[in-house]
């Protein structure tokens, strides 16, 4: 970002204005995330931009457009500082995307539909008795699985976070009298500790930084916790190959990483690894691309063979 694109969006109203809030208000939150704890001189307008502009802060019922410039040009003065404090910012995070959802609304309900059949699969390969487990979630969207883990598995607690902060509305909107709490974060929130078993389901592929992702779960897992995290997307995978390089730029990926450099990473994080194909059925004909019968083998190869079942235990 820099001063002319800041200029631009000063004059917001209405829903504009609103969007612009959400997403100042999003990249103040990471950034001070990130510098959290250093001695950031001249930084004093980012140190309280998060406070200033967040919704519980007095006054902020309404936003108006002189309080979003204001906060707009306090962020866009302090970047020259934190150029110089991080000359390699980090590549962009998955919630850049879409801070609301992670392709839409529509489609992620389409999605977590979609997925009944993996999890299904998920729940026959594992080898831990959820009953009575506290269980986190990473990258839970709408919260579907944790869900289906309280109403058929018996569990204590589960913990869902993504940083898709309307999908995760709508988790709390679902979550009726079951035992589930949801938070909008791009990693593990501050507090969450103390997990038995820990799920992921092609979130991996997704992480800019997957080493912070290794050591966040590990200190949020019990020691003899288990991490069981699903990934297809990666470099032995054919058809995710060619889905990868057709959505990088657009969804702003990380490079293609190959199966033995995720596990490696989470050796070095201190897990003991693992690795199991997905105990999968039948394979629905629709979504996914199943519709393109030509296709349909390539799939099945895709889900018995390539889209991999990872244990990582503390």
């Amino acid at each position: 970002m820099v001063m002319k694109d800041v200029s631009a969006s000063l004059f917001v109203d209405g829903a504009q204005m609103r969007v612009a809030h959400k997403r100042v208000l999003a990249a103040a939150a990471e950034t001070h995330r990130q510098f959290a704890g250093q001695a950031l001189q001249g930084l004093c307008p980012l140190k309280h931009l998060y406070a200033f502009l967040s919704p519980a802060a007095p006054g902020n019922q309404e936003l108006d457009a002189n309080r979003l410039r204001d906060a707009l040009l306090s962020l866009a003065l302090s970047l020259p500082s934190i150029q110089r404090l991080n000359p390699s910012p980090p590549a962009p995070n998955i919630s850049d995307v879409d801070v609301d959802y992670w392709r839409g609304a529509t489609e992620d309900e389409a999605m977590q539909e979609e997925h009944g059949f993996v999890w299904q699969a998920i729940l026959e390969t594992i080898d831990v008795d959820l009953a009575g487990k506290r269980v986190l979630d990473a990258g839970c969207n709408r919260g579907g699985f944790l869900r289906l883990l309280a109403d058929r598995c018996d569990i204590a607690e589960g913990f869902g976070y993504d940083p898709a902060s309307g999908a995760i509305e709508d988790a709390r909107r679902l979550v009726g009298d079951r035992r589930l709490q949801f938070e909008a974060a791009n990693t593990v929130p501050a507090g969450w500790l103390g997990f038995d078993v820990a799920f992921s389901h092609e979130v991996l592929y997704l992480l800019h930084d997957l080493s912070t992702h290794a050591a966040d779960v590990f200190a949020a897992l019990d020691p003899g916790g288990v991490y069981y995290a699903v990934m297809g997307v990666h470099t032995r995978s054919p058809l995710m190959v060619k889905w990868h390089a057709a959505n990088k730029q657009e969804l702003h990926l990380p490079e293609l990483r190959d199966i033995e450099e995720v596990v490696g990473t989470f050796r070095a994080a201190g897990f003991e690894a693992s690795a199991a194909r997905l105990a999968v059925r039948f394979v629905p004909t629709g979504g996914h691309g199943h519709h393109d019968r030509s296709q349909l083998l390539d799939w099945l190869d895709y889900y018995y063979d390539q889209k991999l079942l990872l244990r990582f235990g503390r």
